[in-house]
This record gives C-alpha cells, structure tokens and sequence, in this order.
C-alpha cells in the first residue's frame, strides 16, 4: 500500500521522534483507573459481566477500529500513514490468543484543526477531541503530535468500558514504530477492561499471591508488579529486560518481587513488553462480547448477522438464527454460525443483537 521508500524528510521527522520518545519515559501512560471506576468495575465481576459465555472461546472475533489523524488547520501534518499499518499489525500481534482480529472500518478521518494539534495539554481538551467525528460501533483512536494533561505528556491514554467518555488517544512518536510496538496494544488493552499490572485502585496485591484476585490488576496469573517505572527511571534492564528493582512488598513476609517484564500492561520498557496472560485473554475478549458487543464484526467488510441478505440485521436474521439453533451439521456451511464454533447459541446471539440496524 506504501511505499518502502522514505523521503528525507519523512525520515528526519521519524528521527526527530525517536529523539523526543525519551520525553515519555516518565508517563509511558495516561490512563487512570479513578476509585469510582473501581468501585463500578467491582459491580460489574460481581454482575458476571467478565465472565465468558458459554461457546465463546475458541472463536474469532473481528473488531473495527476507525482511525482519525490530527493535522494543522491547512491540512499539512499528521501521522505517516505507514505507521496506521503498523500500529493495526501490533494490534493484531498482541491480541492473537484472546481470539480477536482488528480491521480498519473505512478511510482515514482528518481532523484538521490547530488546536488539537498543538494544544492539547488538559484531560478536558482530550475528551473533546475524543468526541470530535466518533464513528459509532467501531474503536475510535485518534493520532497527534501533542499529547498532555495537567500532570504532563505521555504516549497514550485509552477509556474502560465505564469511563464517561470514550476513545482511545495516541501521541504519534509512540505509534507503530520499532522503537515502541507496545504501547498502542497497552491502550487497546485498558480499552477492553484490562488494568496495569501494577494498579492499585483496588489495593496493592501481595507478591505471595494470597490477595490476587481482589487487589492488583484483579487476575491471578500476572504477578504482583511494584510499577516498572517510577520517577522517569526504569527498573528493567535494558538488555535482557529482567527486573533490577529492589522494592518491597507492603504485605508482611512477602517474598521479593518478580514482576512480568515483558507483559503488554506492565509499566516495562516499550521494546520488552510482547504478551498477554491467559486470564487477560479471557477476560478481554469476554469485555468484548458482554460490555461491548456492538463492536463484533459491526463494520469491517460484509455485514455479520444479516442472514437473509437484505444490507441489513433485523427481526428476519434473528428468525433464521434461532431456527438453527444448536450444533451445526455442516460446520463449513452454517452460516448462522457467527463465530465459527460449529454451534449456534448465545455467543452468536449476541454478536447479531449487537450488529441490530
């Protein structure tokens, strides 16, 4: 699609960025779980809302993301486009085993403007761009040069499935480049209810595990985390991005830490992080399919749910969907089948119910 060729100036640009990524070290992330989002976050394990549906797993789930690129008012700027490509592989390489796959729904949105593309320096001002042009059922992820809030700049800032507004931002010295394939997955990551490795909203978990499930990012099979960056220094080994940290646990008698380096949530060295857990796979892709199912299949090429052909799902897909309800007996030829399970049930159900219009 692009060139392999860079012009010169492209590349001085690329370089300039990689010479100004050094500035976020200190907020690789802008994301913040708030104590009330924690609290509602609680409400929702309680509800089931993370737990996975019956037939889900094991399926294939195609999520659209829309891009929107900031530019300056007379339209000169913006992310290289190349970029965007990567950015959609990094996500696609991340997010392998939780069974999702990411498209680009349609064409670029530009958003031309001087403002957001030198001032965006506020939380306030983040959320208005984050509602600037928003395509409905889809990842909304906007791109520009100038990311800040009141406490400094940083690479990225995502929302939960509970945050008041939503989208995720990306400053693009941190997009789809080799020095940092990480942090565009880290974002897409929170967008999908998966918390720091080293959060705290629900208390600090214990390096011995006993609190695991209450504490911490909540799931069990990520090991306590101290926070990999603190006060713009990493304690991670450049090198072979082992832990060098000395921390100790809060929790009495607890062992050493011995945080996972090289985890997609974790505060690690951009270059290090490059997986998931299961338990984060699990649960991301069941925030998909209960918290956001809308997003399934909605907008990436054909039309998932429409079963009777007409452009569109409505009362007549859902008919022939609970006609065919149970095993299909013919696995390469059912296509009530939504996420290729051979079974047609709840997670198929759901997947048309959320590509309803």
């Amino acid at each position: 699609m692009f060139s392999n060729a860079l012009p010169v100036a492209m590349l001085a640009c690329l370089l300039n960025g990689l010479a100004s990524s050094t500035a976020f070290a200190q907020t690789d992330c802008g994301t913040v779980l708030t104590a009330a989002q924690a609290k509602r976050a609680r409400a929702l394990i309680d509800a089931g809302a993370y737990d996975l549906p019956v037939g889900a797993a094991g399926g294939q789930y195609v999520v659209p993301f829309t891009f929107h690129v900031v530019r300056r008012s007379d339209g000169t700027g913006g992310i290289w486009e190349g970029q965007l490509d990567q950015a959609l592989e990094d996500a696609n390489a991340a997010f392998v085993d939780s069974g999702f796959e990411f498209c680009q729904a349609a064409g670029i949105d530009y958003i031309d403007d001087d403002d957001f593309y030198y001032n965006i320096d506020t939380l306030a001002e983040i959320n208005a761009l984050r509602q600037t042009n928003p395509v409905a059922n889809t990842v909304n992820i906007y791109f520009t040069p100038n990311l800040a809030n009141q406490n400094g700049s940083f690479c990225g800032i995502s929302s939960f499935t509970n945050s008041p507004v939503q989208g995720i931002v990306m400053h693009n010295t941190c997009t789809g480049l080799s020095w940092n394939p990480s942090t565009f997955p880290h974002e897409v990551g929170h967008y999908f209810d998966l918390y720091h490795t080293h959060e705290t909203a629900f208390g600090v978990e214990c390096v011995n595990g006993s609190n695991c499930d209450i504490a911490g990012d909540l799931l069990c099979d990520t090991p306590a985390d101290p926070g990999l960056l603190q006060g713009g220094q990493y304690f991670v080994d450049p090198d072979n991005c082992q832990y060098i940290g000395n921390f100790e646990s809060p929790c009495p008698g607890d062992p050493p830490y011995d945080p996972d380096t090289r985890n997609y949530l974790s505060s690690s060295r951009p270059l290090c992080r490059d997986h998931l857990t299961q338990h984060q796979d699990e649960k991301a892709l069941a925030t998909l399919l209960n918290l956001r199912p809308e997003l399934v299949n909605s907008q990436c090429p054909g039309v998932v749910g429409d079963l009777d052909g007409d452009g569109s799902v409505g009362v007549k897909d859902l008919l022939i969907l609970l006609g065919d309800w149970g095993l299909c007996r013919d696995c390469n030829n059912c296509p009530a089948d939504l996420n290729g399970d051979c079974n047609v049930g709840v997670v198929d159900l759901l997947i048309l119910m959320g590509n309803w219009g």
